[in-house]
């Protein structure tokens, strides 16, 4: 700004700096990453309107993935899917009371699409594991079992 003094100039780079830190303080690493995602232009938020869309990726969070993140913000929120699960996955968030705040829930959603995709991984990891600890406890139980 070639119009303020540099006194003023000093004011405009604390608040910014101040600003950063609150936002930092409240959302945490997360949400300076989803002000950065937002700005790619993938959501899209509308308070008075009342409702937060964006995409997600089919290629990263499966459309199963999809709906557990969704089922999980069910009393929060409305969820509204729609789109081509191959291709892109169109969600639609309304905030179900007043007070809730979309951003928040988009953090919310976005969160339990990372919890559930990499639960999904581990499960998919761990299912001959659990296949075989399961037959090895049928075996037993079948062998133990005792007919009168």
């Amino acid at each position: 700004d070639i119009y303020s003094t540099p006194g003023h100039k000093k004011y405009y780079v604390v608040d910014d700096v101040l600003e950063n830190f609150i936002y930092k303080a409240k959302y945490g690493l997360l949400g300076v990453l989803m002000d950065k995602l937002n700005k790619l232009g993938n959501i899209e938020i509308d308070e008075k309107g009342g409702y937060a869309f964006f995409s997600v990726n089919p290629k990263i969070y499966p459309i199963d993935v999809v709906y557990a993140a969704a089922y999980v913000m069910i009393d929060r929120a409305f969820i509204i899917l729609d789109g081509d699960p191959k291709e892109e996955i169109k969600v639609e968030i309304r905030k179900k009371e007043e007070h809730h705040n979309l951003d928040e829930l988009v953090r919310s959603f976005n969160e339990e699409l990372l919890n559930y995709a990499t639960y999904k991984v581990q499960s998919e990891k761990n299912k001959k594991i659990r296949e075989q600890i399961f037959a090895a406890q049928q075996k037993k139980f079948w062998k133990n079992l005792k007919l009168y």
